[in-house]
């Protein structure tokens, strides 16, 4: 009995020395760099974690890397992370995305690739790893772009041709200027302008419809006034920004170059006014008929009732002096349209110098 009590005694001796020497040997003789003992009686030390190290020997844990830094398992410290990555959190680091590069080592984040340029590649270390877009292309405001369909085309100056899939240049009388990229479709005529079809390329000039000293003004109130043409509203039903033409025109005007006069509207002189139903023909026809009418059985009268040749040399003179009231009638009427192509500063100044004139021929005369 007292036997076996010692030699339990002694195995019990044995396995605590055991322990003890492990711990000791891990702890105080064992390369301590990249180890660590978690537990006093621990049979072995064990191997810092991936991203973990340790540096000082008699270490009881790891410490983990900082942000920009790395390490492998069973390190004793943190190396930077390479370039062309970035530290995404402590301890670890991972390629830059596409669109981004890093050309620095144990940076925290990546830079993007600048103005007018895209990078479609992860991983970069360069900012000459950035494809420049085309002259006639721009991103716009936009950086770190990932793909070549960032490079639009630029405004003002060009728009989308999704046929040959080309900047075209902005045609004259388009507003090409209410985004990078702008598709033919979504293009609108400037003001003054009036365009025949929603995807025509073609901007009509509406002075062409105008004559006269006010054909400016006239073009600019009636083809794509404010709030007509506007270029910052969405594509239609119809995948347009106009269904119909007249969309284009002021209230009350319609047809080619806005030249017509709207359903419900007339045209008075050059101006087209509201008038419920419109124009009625029948009218019109009513009222022809009933002038030729009346002209008809003026003329029937005369003929009817013409002098004798006695009175034939009487009426004669008073017949001339009708005939020149007329004629001056005439051109009182054709005055209108001849001055409505004279500006008014023109005309002063011509009458200033026939002024002038008549003045010195009249001191002419009387010196």
């Amino acid at each position: 009995m007292f036997v076996r009590r010692q030699c339990l005694c002694l195995l019990l001796l044995f396995i605590i020395s055991s322990s003890t020497l492990t711990f000791f040997l891990c702890f105080f003789l064992s390369q301590p760099a990249g180890k660590y003992q978690p537990l006093n009686g621990s049979e072995s030390c064990k191997l810092c974690p991936t991203n973990s190290i340790s540096k000082e020997s008699q270490s009881s844990r790891c410490t983990i890397c900082l942000l920009g830094e790395k390490s492998e398992e069973g390190s004793a410290k943190c190396d930077s992370c390479e370039l062309g990555t970035y530290g995404s959190s402590k301890g670890i680091c991972m390629a830059c995305p596409t669109g981004q590069y890093q050309d620095g080592k144990g940076e925290k984040s990546c830079k993007e690739c600048g103005l007018d340029t895209y990078l479609n590649e992860m991983g970069k270390s360069s900012n000459a790893d950035c494809t420049t877009c085309s002259a006639d292309r721009t991103t716009g405001i936009n950086t770190g772009n990932s793909k070549a369909s960032a490079c639009l085309c630029k405004r003002t100056l060009f728009y989308h041709n999704a046929s040959g899939d080309t900047c075209a240049d902005c045609p004259e009388g388009a507003d090409c200027q209410s985004k990078d990229g702008i598709t033919n479709v979504e293009l609108v005529a400037r003001n003054g302008y009036w365009r025949p079809h929603p995807t025509s390329s073609i901007f009509s000039d509406c002075r062409q419809g105008y004559s006269g000293t006010d054909r400016d003004t006239l073009a600019l109130d009636r083809c794509c006034p404010p709030g007509k043409c506007n270029n910052n509203t969405h594509l239609g039903d119809n995948e347009t920004m106009f269904s119909d033409p007249d969309e284009q025109c002021k209230d009350g005007y319609s047809g080619n170059l806005c030249l017509m006069c709207a359903d419900n509207y007339v045209k008075q002189g050059t101006t087209c006014t509201t008038c419920p139903g419109g124009a009625n023909f029948m009218h019109a026809f009513l009222s022809m008929t009933v002038l030729c009418a009346v002209v008809f059985l003026v003329v029937f009268f005369v003929f009817v009732c013409a002098p004798s040749r006695k009175d034939t040399r009487r009426g004669t003179g008073i017949f001339g002096q009708v005939k020149i009231i007329v004629s001056f009638l005439q051109i009182l009427a054709a005055m209108p349209g001849v001055f409505d192509n004279v500006s008014v500063e023109m005309f002063s100044n011509e009458f200033d110098s026939f002024q002038g004139l008549m003045w010195e021929n009249v001191l002419f005369i009387f010196l």
